[in-house]
């Protein structure tokens, strides 16, 4: 059953908006994957798919547009609904990533390195996601000394980025701010290939 999410901001026009010209796709309502057929996809990174109004271009070049409600981060499989009837579904794009994982001690202690990291990186709002195994954030060169600095080991990746989105992610605008509710007993907080990145 497909479940429709009304926008406050769906009687708006792009025009009106002063986004011109209208796109060709105009997207206001999304659904979760349902299964039926779609038009078209379109490859988004994670700081795209937290924006509740965006322009860019799908798979088949053509123009996309959407105003959803704020608080809404588009999921990968999510699908895009359209007022002429097309249906776009949300593929979440490679990003550069830093993959942190904790040096072959015994599992307490990769752990209790691991979740060190995690606290510090949440206490900079870092988008982080989580697992018991890793951790991975957007590529940062920064925040990689400081990780390595306790002791992790860091590793730069292309993948997908889906992270934590918090306790309080459908109340408020911007869920990098929320807590981190929970760790994923799951071993990938994200989906695909991972790609490791050559160091020059």
């Amino acid at each position: 059953m497909t479940t429709e999410h009304p926008s406050k901001t769906s009687t708006l026009s792009f025009s009106q908006a002063g986004l011109t010209p209208d796109p060709e796709l105009a997207a206001h309502d999304w659904c979760a994957d349902d299964g039926k057929p779609v038009d078209d996809w379109v490859s988004l990174t994670f700081d795209e798919r937290q924006k509740s109004r965006y322009r860019t271009h799908t798979a088949q070049d053509r123009s996309l547009g959407w105003f959803l409600a704020r608080g809404r981060v588009l999921q990968a499989g999510d699908i895009l609904l359209c007022h002429g009837g097309e249906r776009v579904r949300v593929i979440a794009a490679a990003e550069s990533l830093s993959h942190v994982s904790a040096r072959p001690d015994s599992a307490e202690a990769m752990q209790l390195s691991l979740l060190r990291a995690a606290y510090h990186l949440g206490n900079r709002h870092v988008p982080l996601a989580i697992s018991l195994e890793h951790l991975c954030y957007a590529a940062d060169a920064v925040l990689d000394d400081m990780v390595r600095g306790l002791g992790l080991v860091v590793t730069a990746i292309s993948a997908p980025f889906t992270p934590e989105a918090g306790a309080y992610s459908a109340h408020h605008h911007d869920h990098r701010l929320a807590p981190v509710t929970s760790v994923r007993e799951s071993p990938a907080p994200f989906s695909g290939v991972i790609v490791p990145v050559k160091q020059s």
